[in-house]
């Protein structure tokens, strides 16, 4: 199981990778 605000770093640094 994984935490949500460990899936919410993810999609942010996802996010922050996006150029």
């Amino acid at each position: 199981l994984v935490p949500t605000a460990f899936l919410l770093i993810i999609y942010v640094k996802t996010e922050s990778q996006k150029d």
